[in-house]
């Protein structure tokens, strides 16, 4: 059975005209046959690591590839539409990767969790073990065109480096000629925003159990010289036993020595430490600003420096004192006062959290060896049921997507987590 067949316009190495081909791509052949009985073979390639396969931005839309043979020359080709451009040059440019690993073969796509500019989250079945998983599935274009591709490189990088229960654990990485493809550990419970928006509030007591595991998280990547940059609701996952995991580490800071520091502005706005706005250099104590507005938010269900105009939401970070009333607890409103310093210097940190007035009485070994008891237990769900799922995605079909693959492909880019190994082998 043919990986991929049909009609394409070719034109050989030795002529001028295009001809009407029907090319049937199985294995590494590649036949061109004069039409779909395929009695009549007129010409065969071999798709090896020694051919070229390209694309120019001027061929692409005019729908036209080339093939590169080593002492045979160059073959053109024609599709009738982009997207069989597209197929052809996604199963073509397959041939040149490595087929001794993981890919989306691998995995049966159940249903799609949430999507954005970048690509999209699916819940997936690992056929070999039958574990439910997240696959992450990033456009290479995209990246490329945005000068991005670094954000995808250090996501993967920091979730092979770490290895702490409320982060959310790589099980596998790879690409194909279109995409990158991060396979996460499947958080059921949906996210934190969903929840926030959705449910009730939560009882003080696990919010306690949130912040702690959130501030375990935290430290965890600090110790790993990670600043990480993207606390927010959206990005923090419930499991099935009411516990979270940080996710999302695109915009992460991975410091060369421990001490460094960085400058760059970046986050959701509502989150931005002061130091970020002001231009300055700064460190780690930018998590611990967003953890305070994470706690605030969780209890008053708004953040406190909320302005829909950006210019008077930064003055607001940079100037207003936080307003406290909707914090009735004295313990978090101590907290979060100290967790929302102005001064980086003066902010609070994990072991300033640990002694907290809000943390009194409570038993932190439960949160180091993951058993604390959560009231709250989210709906869980696979593939009959989108309760936590992204509303604008329930309902549609789940797929795997072609898109325009790129020339490039990034070296070292496959992991698979040890526990794996075997299975894969």
């Amino acid at each position: 059975m043919s990986d991929l067949e049909g009609y394409l316009d070719v034109k050989r190495p030795s002529e001028k005209d295009w001809h009407i081909r029907f090319c049937t791509l199985s294995g590494n052949g590649l036949c061109m046959y004069e039409d779909e009985t395929k009695i009549a073979l007129s010409c065969q390639i071999i798709i090896d690591h020694d051919t070229n396969i390209s694309c120019s931005d001027e061929n692409e839309k005019a729908l036209i590839f080339s093939i590169t043979c080593p002492n045979a020359g160059v073959y053109a080709f024609r599709a009738k539409c982009l997207d069989s451009l597209v197929k052809w040059l996604n199963k073509l440019l397959q041939k040149l990767y490595p087929s001794n690993g993981i890919s989306i073969d691998d995995f049966e796509i159940i249903s799609e969790l949430g999507r954005g500019s970048y690509g999209k989250v699916m819940l997936a079945k690992y056929k070999k073990t039958d574990e439910l998983v997240a696959i992450k599935s990033i456009h290479k274009k995209f990246l490329i065109d945005k000068h991005q591709v670094n954000t995808v490189l250090t996501e993967r990088e920091i979730l092979m480096k770490v290895d702490c229960p409320y982060i959310i654990k790589l099980l596998f990485s790879f690409q194909s000629p279109s995409k990158f493809y991060l396979v996460l550990e499947y958080s059921s419970g949906g996210d934190l925003f969903s929840h926030l928006r959705n449910s009730g509030r939560f009882t003080l007591d696990d919010i306690k159990i949130y912040i702690a595991e959130l501030a375990v998280a935290i430290h965890h990547l600090h110790k790993n010289s990670i600043i990480y940059r993207d606390l927010k609701p959206e990005n923090v996952l419930f499991c099935a036993d009411g516990h979270l995991k940080l996710t999302d580490f695109g915009i992460s800071k991975i410091l060369k020595q421990h001490s460094d520091t960085t400058s760059t502005m970046c986050g959701t706005k509502e989150y931005i430490a002061p130091e970020e706005i002001l231009g300055n250099q700064y460190g780690y104590a930018v998590d611990w600003w967003q953890l305070g507005i994470l706690l605030y938010e969780i209890i008053a269900r708004h953040t406190p420096f909320a302005n829909e105009n950006t210019q008077t939401l930064f003055k607001n970070i940079l100037s207003r004192n936080v307003a406290l009333f909707p914090i009735r607890d004295p313990g978090a409103k101590s907290l979060i006062g100290h967790l929302l310093k102005k001064d980086p210097k003066e902010r609070a940190c994990f072991k300033d959290i640990h002694a907290s007035p809000f943390f009194e009485g409570f038993d932190w070994d439960t949160i180091a060896n993951h058993s604390a008891k959560c009231a709250y237990i989210p709906d869980d769900f696979s593939s009959d049921d989108c309760v936590n799922c992204d509303a604008e995605c329930q309902g549609e079909r789940p797929c795997e997507s072609y898109v325009m693959p790129v020339m490039e492909r990034f070296e070292n880019f496959s992991y698979t987590d040890k526990r794996f190994t075997q299975a894969v082998e």
